[in-house]
């Protein structure tokens, strides 16, 4: 008001220790608050990244960064390609899988980032001593908090086991394998009846 009041020094003091304490509880409670958000946060993002994992871990399957190299491989994976982890981890997947269809693995790498969606392509992987199988491959392309994909999960079936919803796949994948490796044409076909059944 217009009117001058009467404060007493000693209330005044006493009014300001406690704003101070009063401040201070706010401010701590707030950072509590602020650590235990980030705390759920990432304890969400673990689980989030455990379940995905615990999906594949029956699968032939890897992780790997933008550049294309291994972070993560599945135990199937290593009994796939007959290597050991520490032999895995860090190595170029480019090194592993050759070229696919139609699309090479740095194409369906850099497509499914730009798309953010996963995509399907066939290629053939180096295994045991060399040899080279015909394998399906599915990448889904995983995204970091700001949005930005930043690995990706890739799953592998050998062609000889793919579903029957794929049939047109592994007929595609078997049928390039014998033409690469010079097989008859008459045993071509001959395969191609038999798939086709």
């Amino acid at each position: 008001g217009e009117e001058s009041g009467n404060l007493v020094p000693d209330d005044v003091e006493s009014l300001l220790t406690t704003s101070a304490q009063l401040i201070g509880a706010m401010v701590d409670a707030s950072r509590s608050l602020g650590k235990k958000a980030r705390e759920r946060k990432q304890l969400e993002e673990q689980l989030q990244l455990q379940q995905s994992m615990e999906g594949i871990f029956n699968y032939a399957a890897i992780l790997v960064d933008r550049s294309g190299r291994i972070q993560y491989v599945t135990a199937p994976f290593m009994e796939l390609v007959g290597r050991r982890q520490d032999d895995l981890i860090g190595l170029s997947l480019v090194n592993l899988l050759e070229a696919s269809a139609p699309l090479s693995i740095s194409e369906a790498l850099a497509q499914a980032a730009e798309t953010g969606s996963s995509l399907q392509c066939t290629g053939r992987l180096r295994s045991k001593g060399q040899q080279r199988q015909v394998v399906d491959i599915k990448v889904y392309p995983e995204s970091n908090p700001e949005g930005v994909v930043s690995s990706f999960g890739i799953r592998l079936l050998p062609a000889s086991r793919v579903s029957a919803m794929s049939r047109g796949t592994s007929l595609r994948a078997n049928l390039l394998q014998g033409m690469r490796h010079g097989a008859p044409r008459e045993q071509l076909i001959e395969k191609m009846i038999r798939l086709v059944e």
